[in-house]
C-alpha cells in the first residue's frame, strides 16, 4: 500500500499479521479487492473496481516494501502501479511519533510516467483516537512536468468499540499533479476477525474522476 497510505481513500481491508524471520525481520503482506482504486481523492481505476496487494518488511525502525494496484489505461496510461516504499519512523514521546520515507512510484505498460516521492508524517496518539498530520513532496524532475508537487494531508482515527474503527482525512495539492486541489474522505471500518472491511465517503473539489463517490473493500493477509 502507499506509504501516505490512507489518504488516497482506496478503501480497502488491511489486517496484516506479520511472521518473524531470522534476525528479528517481520514480513507481512495482503491482497485486496476494492470497489475502485482512489488516490488522493481521484479514481485512477476510472470508478471500476481493482485488484491490490502489498508485501512488507521491517526491523526495528526501519521498513521496506512493495503495494501493487490495477488502473485504468484510459486515465494512468498505464496498466498497473507499482510502489516501492522505504521508510524510518521513531517515538519523540509516549504520545508522539515521527516518521520519514520515500516512494517510487513505477507504472507498468506506461513510458515516462515513474517518479519519486519524499514524505514525512507527525503522529498523536492515545487510547482514544489518534491524530496524524503529514507532507508528501515530489521534487522536480522529468515525469513531472519539471514542477514540483505539495501534498499536505491530515487525518483521525476514532475507535468506536473494540471491532468498529470511525476515521476521517482532509488534505490539500498543489503543482505538478494537483492545481488547488482538496480531497477528503469519511467512513468506518469493522474487523471480523480473519480481516476487517472498510467503507468510505470520498469526494474532492473537482469532477470528473474525482466526483463524490462511496469505495469500500476487503483484503485477505498473510
Amino acid at each position: 500500500m502507499r506509504f501516505t497510505p490512507v489518504f488516497g481513500a482506496c478503501v480497502a481491508l488491511a489486517v496484516i499479521t506479520p511472521a518473524t524471520l531470522a534476525d528479528g525481520i517481520e514480513l507481512s503482506g495482503d491482497v485486496s479487492v476494492v470497489s475502485e482504486y482512489r488516490f488522493r481523492g481521484l479514481s485512477l481505476s476510472d470508478k471500476d473496481p481493482a485488484l491490490q496487494g502489498s508485501i512488507n518488511a521491517s526491523m526495528g525502525n526501519f521498513s521496506v516494501g512493495a503495494w501493487g494496484s490495477s488502473v485504468a489505461n484510459s486515465v494512468v496510461g498505464a496498466d498497473a502501479e507499482i510502489d516501492i516504499v522505504a521508510g524510518y519512523g521513531f517515538e519523540l514521546s509516549e504520545t508522539l511519533s515521527f516518521s520519514v520515507g520515500g516512494t517510487a512510484y513505477l507504472y507498468a505498460g506506461g513510458g515516462d510516467l515513474d517518479y519519486g516521492e519524499l514524505n514525512a508524517v507527525f503522529t498523536y496518539a492515545v487510547d482514544t483516537f489518534d491524530v496524524s498530520l503529514g507532507l508528501a513532496y515530489v521534487p522536480s524532475q522529468a515525469n513531472s512536468g519539471n514542477r514540483d508537487n505539495t501534498y499536505i494531508f491530515s487525518s483521525v482515527n476514532y475507535p468506536v468499540s473494540e471491532k468498529l474503527g470511525a476515521f476521517a482525512s482532509l488534505a490539500y495539492e498543489d503543482g505538478a499533479f494537483g492545481d488547488g486541489k482538496w480531497d477528503w474522505s469519511l467512513g468506518a471500518s469493522y474487523d471480523l476477525g480473519f480481516g476487517s472491511v472498510r467503507l468510505s465517503y470520498v469526494d474532492t473539489n473537482k469532477g470528473g474522476i474525482g466526483a463524490a463517490g462511496v469505495v469500500g473493500g476487503i483484503s485477505v493477509a498473510f
